[in-house]
């Protein structure tokens, strides 16, 4: 059973509701399709159970809803609910997009109001730093176009590091072509992975990157599968979309899905 969020790593909760789930004060679920998922207070991510923890919790949490659950807030396949000290979220035969606006939608929206408010502390310190050099005499002109082109990045980029650090993934993996031995996936090589539906049986997606070596990565490469492939991938999709989206995208968004 994981006690840290799958993308962030930050220690979730217990809460005492629930005898066979107990790490977590939000937790999902979806009783037609068996799923179970911990909601991270800090990121708002949802870290999917493993399958052989999830039918005895399933059970429980169905029956703690039934019969002590308040609901907070639903839509017609998708419900808020409150059981004790824990909070519930109840996913029905919801479409598509509704169920990707209940799990991305609020916290994307709530993302693209922090990043504005970061850029805007670093507009402002920019400004306030190329004031003090000029009345000082401190600054030319050069140095200041300068300051104004890349500090308030340096901001934005600084918070992102804050968040998530710098690498994506640590472990050890072999090339299987020429052997070259990876230890780490950093956040700035990036552009340079694939997001690919895994071949595997009961993986949903595998994580690959060419090899610095050889240059291979259909067979070779770094290749992350299972619960490697699935939280790197998590890890690397939320720091890409650190700036977050406006309503009105992640509902375009949503209905592309369908």
């Amino acid at each position: 059973m994981y006690a840290r969020c799958l993308v962030c790593n930050t220690t979730f909760e217990r809460n005492e509701e629930l005898e066979f789930f107990p790490h977590g004060r939000r937790v999902a679920y979806d009783p037609n399709r068996g799923r179970l998922w911990t909601v991270c207070r800090a990121c708002r991510r949802w870290s999917l159970a493993p399958i052989e923890e999830r039918w005895e919790a399933l059970d429980e949490l169905e029956k703690a809803v039934r019969d002590r659950g308040r609901v907070l807030s639903s839509t017609d396949n998708v419900a808020l609910i409150r059981v004790g000290h824990l909070e519930v979220v109840r996913v029905g035969p919801a479409n598509r997009a509704e169920e990707a606006w209940w799990r991305y939608g609020n916290e994307l929206v709530r993302q693209r109001q922090s990043y504005r408010k970061l850029a805007l502390v670093g507009t402002l310190t920019t400004g306030a730093v190329i004031a003090g050099g000029w009345v000082t005499g401190g600054i030319s002109w050069l140095g200041a176009w300068m300051l104004w082109e890349h500090l308030p990045d340096g901001v934005t980029r600084f918070g992102r590091w804050l968040r998530f650090g710098g690498t994506a993934w640590r472990g050890e993996r072999a090339c299987a072509k020429c052997g070259y031995v990876f230890r780490r996936l950093e956040f700035s090589e990036r552009r340079r992975v694939i997001l690919a539906a895994a071949q595997d049986e009961g993986a949903a997606v595998e994580v690959r990157a060419p090899c610095p070596v050889c240059g291979t990565w259909h067979e070779g490469g770094l290749a992350l599968r299972g619960e490697a492939g699935e939280a790197t991938a998590r890890r690397l999709l939320a720091y890409q979309h650190f700036a977050g989206a406006s309503e009105r995208r992640v509902r375009s968004a949503a209905r592309l899905i369908e």
